[in-house]
């Protein structure tokens, strides 16, 4: 696609609008097919890379963007095969990895069949997601570990309708090769359950149910190492559970500048960290490298009572899908977990804000209709914030009952003098009740209840969110 050149009259810098192409990008990296009937999905991660060993063994490399991952192997193929799984920016403590395998695709008369007999027809439902057929239990899996690496293998055999997960490398595996396992897959023999794929999904995830979770954002340090140091270790130090940067990470858009960003951000953080993109990333070669090292640039997923979405607004506004799923994000849409309920907050995270609270400097969308359309999805979802870092300031706007909060804090030099550079320590509290729902007011007792948009904390109502500067020396 031709890239469309714009400037900014903020910075005077030339950027790419390639909104749309990245979010295909984004959306296509989710799922790889390694070979004819095998293909990996990922929910909250994405897919970055992918290596074929020989005929029946393949490698997938995973950037984790959840504390609550979902790994799909799914193979309609004939003979057994083996993935390795690496999967980096994963926890490095506390982590839960479970896996079982099911059976996909059923034909229409075994779905309908077990849709009228409330899914108890062929075999028992699965507890996070009822319309799948498990063919084993979930377990608990063992992998090998490597910091915030994860690697473990999947080997698949869907003519013995079996799934596994070892830790053994896939160079040391040894997979059989049973002559004619097509033929055990007959409709005589199995009916048509037997045409179905084979499945197996792993789950990784941090269990935050019941506690309040803490995490750090900033954006805007645009190559400058020094500052990104400091906030670096200053997040490092702090009690935050992962760590989300709003753009910016280059000063020029260049792929050697994003990969020297990306390796200070690792040798830094024990914490799992996500990144969107700012405007100066598109610039050069790293908007062609983006996914590889970060993953995608819109994704969201749910930790303990919060939803985090976190949207690529570079471009100067968010593409078609982006809207799309924004709706269902901040809705009360479930993400991969079809029977878990979404968490009761939401906070948005971009880098460019809708629009420039100077109203002259074009520092916001692209278009007006679009910044309003934005701000109004938030404020009807009851959103309280909207967390920005293109503007090198500390500001808050409120806008139709939205926090917008301006906040390029590890950007320089800042526009206020006697201002430093900061990052945000973000709260997000349990018991949190939902919007539209009665009850004390902030900074009442908790009595009964709360209001929407409150929770008890220390026996008064508070915000079920809390934004808070942070200076990189405290």
């Amino acid at each position: 696609m031709r890239r469309l050149i714009c400037a900014w009259a903020l910075a005077a810098l030339a950027c790419t609008d390639d909104t749309a192409e990245r979010a295909a990008r984004n959306d296509a990296a989710r799922e790889r097919t390694l070979a004819e009937n095998l293909v990996v999905r990922v929910a909250g991660g994405t897919t970055v890379g992918s290596e074929r060993v020989d005929a029946g063994r393949f490698r997938v490399f995973v950037r984790a963007q959840s504390l609550d991952l979902r790994v799909e192997v799914e193979d309609g193929g004939c003979v057994p095969r083996a993935v390795e799984l690496v999967v980096t920016h994963l926890p490095g403590e506390g982590l839960q990895t479970t896996a079982r395998s099911f059976l996909a695709g059923l034909s229409p008369v075994v779905s309908a069949t077990r849709r009228a007999a409330g899914g108890a027809v062929l075999f028992r439902g699965d507890a996070n997601d009822p319309d799948w057929t498990p063919l084993g239990p979930e377990a608990v899996f063992a992998s090998r570990v490597d910091g915030r690496t994860r690697t473990w293998t999947a080997v698949l055999d869907r003519g013995a309708r079996s799934a596994s997960v070892v830790e053994t490398a896939l160079d040391d595996l040894d997979l059989p090769t049973p002559p004619g396992a097509c033929a055990r897959l007959g409709a005589e023999r199995l009916g048509s359950i037997g045409q179905a794929p084979i499945v197996l999904r792993h789950r990784l995830r941090v269990d935050l149910a019941g506690e309040d979770v803490v995490f750090a954002v900033w954006g805007n340090a645009a190559g400058r190492a020094g500052t990104r140091a400091k906030i670096l270790e200053a997040v490092a130090a702090s009690d935050a559970r992962f760590a989300v940067v709003g753009g910016d990470l280059t000063a020029d858009g260049s792929a050697a500048q994003l990969a020297s960003t990306v390796e200070q951000i690792d040798a830094a953080l024990t914490i799992p960290w996500f990144a969107t993109l700012g405007e100066r990333d598109l610039q050069g070669g790293a908007v062609d490298d983006y996914l590889r090292l970060l993953g995608a640039s819109t994704f969201a997923f749910d930790a303990g009572p919060v939803r985090v979405a976190v949207l690529d607004s570079a471009g100067g506004g968010l593409s078609a899908s982006a809207h799309t799923s924004l709706r269902g994000w901040v809705g009360d849409q479930t993400l991969w977990w079809a029977a878990e309920a979404p968490p009761p907050t939401r906070v948005v995270v971009t880098h460019i804000p809708p629009f420039d609270p100077a109203a002259a400097r074009g520092a916001g969308f692209r278009s007006r209709l679009e910044a309003t359309r934005l701000v109004a999805l938030l404020q009807r979802t009851d959103v309280p914030y909207l967390l920005t870092s293109h503007l090198p300031v500390w500001r808050t706007d409120v806008l139709a009952g939205v926090r917008v909060v301006h906040a390029g804090g590890a950007g320089a030099p800042l526009e206020e003098s006697d201002e430093t550079h900061f990052w945000l320590r973000v709260t997000a509290r349990a018991g949190c009740v939902e919007g539209g729902e009665d009850g004390a007011a902030e900074g009442e007792a908790c009595g009964d209840g709360c209001a929407g948009g409150l929770a008890c904390v220390d026996g008064l109502c508070a915000p079920c969110v809390e934004v808070e500067r942070r200076d990189p020396a405290r």
